[in-house]
């Protein structure tokens, strides 16, 4: 069995686990959380199967824009780039989903602090590996001027790459430091990175541009 296969098969696991755990819960179960990890939403068990089945179609959907992308023959020189986004994107929505299930069977668990602990750890790993993602049209900081320029591209995964472990620095420890308003202040930094690594691209496709790099 190849690598894909079995992690199909994950997938499948995990979605047989989580019906096999849904069937259990009451009917109206918490379906949603505050920043402060309290309960503020209740809905159906049954809509907790649409997070259950999204790590299989990310999974599978990541595999045919992979072969329907126009910039195939870029992708397919470095298939290791790709996969690891695959699967992590996949592996992520996996634990989301165990959270979640968790957080519902046990009301007591902080839900939005694993969730926010979890996502930026991804943002972390994510962002160490945009550098190496070639030019392509589905997977990255697809930014309209990248797209357009491969040179520009390079540049733009570089910095926000960046961008990306710097948000998801900041998400961990704006949710682990219990002082007042820093959860409020990682969110705006974390904006601030993005609009930067937004801006910083531009200015390089400038420049690439009028010939001055």
């Amino acid at each position: 069995m190849n690598k894909s296969k079995l992690f199909i098969l994950v997938t499948i696991i995990s979605f047989i686990i989580s019906l096999a755990v849904i069937m259990q819960l009451p009917e109206v179960v918490p379906n949603h959380w505050n920043m402060a990890g309290e309960i503020d939403g209740y809905g159906s068990r049954w809509g907790l199967i649409f997070l259950a089945v999204m790590p299989f179609i990310i999974y599978v959907g990541m595999g045919f824009t992979r072969k329907i992308d126009p910039k195939k023959e870029k992708l397919d020189k470095r298939p290791e780039v790709y996969e690891f986004f695959r699967v992590m994107t996949s592996s992520v929505f996996i634990v989301v989903n165990a959270i979640i299930l968790i957080g519902t069977c046990n009301p007591s668990i902080n839900v939005s602090t694993l969730m926010m602990l979890v996502l930026g750890g991804m943002l972390i790993l994510m962002g160490n590996y945009m550098p190496r993602i070639p030019h392509n049209y589905f997977l990255g900081f697809r930014i309209p001027w990248a797209i357009d320029n491969e040179k520009v591209w390079i540049y733009t995964q570089r910095i926000g790459g960046r961008a990306m472990v710097f948000s998801g620095i900041v998400m961990i420890i704006g949710w682990i430091l219990p002082l007042p308003n820093t959860r409020f202040i990682a969110g705006i930094l974390m904006l601030v990175s993005v609009l930067y690594a937004i801006f910083a691209s531009y200015r390089y496709f400038k420049k690439v541009t009028e010939g001055v790099e």
